[in-house]
């Protein structure tokens, strides 16, 4: 008898009934609407801190002076002749122990010291940097418009030459706000004046330190250097060690130390002011030649301008090999220093 065939273990055609396909059975969550109140919005912040801020024991601000949450009413100092465990003892009947603390922070006080400004409680050594005022502002801009450079400005108000060029170039562009109609944002800086220690204009304002000098990268590694022990060595032999400037050039009012010379030098006023105006005289000249050497190199040859790039053409002469095949690198070549010997 020829062998049976065994019948098939699996249909070759699928079944319909065997394509099927799942789908999420869960609840789609609502679509967040503008102004709607979650978590994730200015109205859930608010939320937040009023629930935890009762716990967070923080005093409430008073004299328009900011308060972090890294304060509280233990840190901050109290007014001259009282005693914290005696008013908190001795308070009226429902006042709470918070309360008692904080009517006796020394507020004024904090004020005139110039307030309690780390806002970060982990980092204590972390202080807020004070911003200018309003008053600040317009007399930098009224003092430019005197016709006075930008280094007198800075030295007169004991305020950075790049806060007083900003200073210039912002409120320039709020004039022109202002002959466009446009709406001016005072309200956000009335509240960043709130949070942030303010300096306030006055005749001899002393906003920040003008004598600072940038850390060079060069600075940071050691070097030894031999030097006999009759020698004085001074800031000036460092800078020449390292490749840079002598201190008293590179910090960005070193006309402040020539000044400070000649007072120790018994110079009277008259000839301090003549030596200052020659050498604001001379600073002009030279940012003058520069302005116009740098139009002249603009200038010079034909612009060509497209939706991308501006291209610059220029007459060159080609006549020599290099001109027309390029100069061959040094790199390989037996005996040239290859290693920085000067700090760009």
């Amino acid at each position: 008898m020829p062998p049976r065939l065994r019948p098939p273990t699996h249909n070759v055609l699928p079944s319909p009934s065997t394509s099927t396909r799942t789908f999420s059975t869960t609840t789609p969550l609502p679509r967040r609407t503008r102004f709607q109140k979650t978590e994730g919005t200015r109205n859930g912040f608010i939320d937040f801190m009023s629930k935890t801020a009762p716990r967070l024991n923080v005093p409430s601000p008073k004299h328009n002076i900011p308060v972090y949450l890294s304060l509280t009413p233990r840190s901050l100092p109290t007014k001259p002749g009282t005693n914290a465990k005696k008013a908190i003892s001795s308070r009226a009947p429902g006042v709470s122990r918070k309360q008692a603390r904080e009517e006796i922070i020394d507020w004024e006080g904090i004020k005139e010291r110039g307030g309690r400004y780390t806002p970060f409680p982990l980092n204590q050594m972390f202080h807020a940097h004070p911003v200018i005022s309003t008053e600040f502002r317009e007399e930098i801009v009224l003092r430019m418009k005197a016709e006075r450079s930008v280094r007198r400005i800075s030295a007169e108000l004991n305020c950075e030459m790049e806060r007083v060029a900003a200073v210039i170039r912002l409120m320039e562009v709020e004039r022109r706000w202002v002959e466009q109609n446009r709406p001016l944002c005072t309200e956000m800086q009335s509240r960043i004046h709130s949070m942030m220690p303010l300096t306030p204009y006055t005749p001899f304002p002393r906003h920040e330190s003008i004598t600072d000098l940038p850390i060079h990268p060069s600075t940071n590694n050691q070097l030894f250097l031999s030097v006999p022990e009759s020698m004085s060595f001074t800031r000036q032999h460092a800078s020449e060690a390292l490749g840079l400037l002598p201190a008293d050039v590179r910090m960005p009012h070193s006309e402040l130390i020539e000044v400070e010379r000649m007072k120790q030098a018994g110079v009277s006023i008259e000839d301090m002011v003549k030596v200052e105006s020659e050498r604001e005289e001379r600073e002009m000249k030279e940012i003058k030649e520069k302005r116009e050497r740098r139009e002249r190199r603009e200038g010079a040859g034909k612009v060509v301008e497209t939706e991308r790039f501006r291209f610059r053409l220029k007459p060159a002469s080609a006549g020599s090999v290099g001109h027309r095949y390029g100069v061959p690198a040094e790199d390989r070549k037996r005996g040239v220093v290859k290693i920085p010997t000067r700090v760009v």
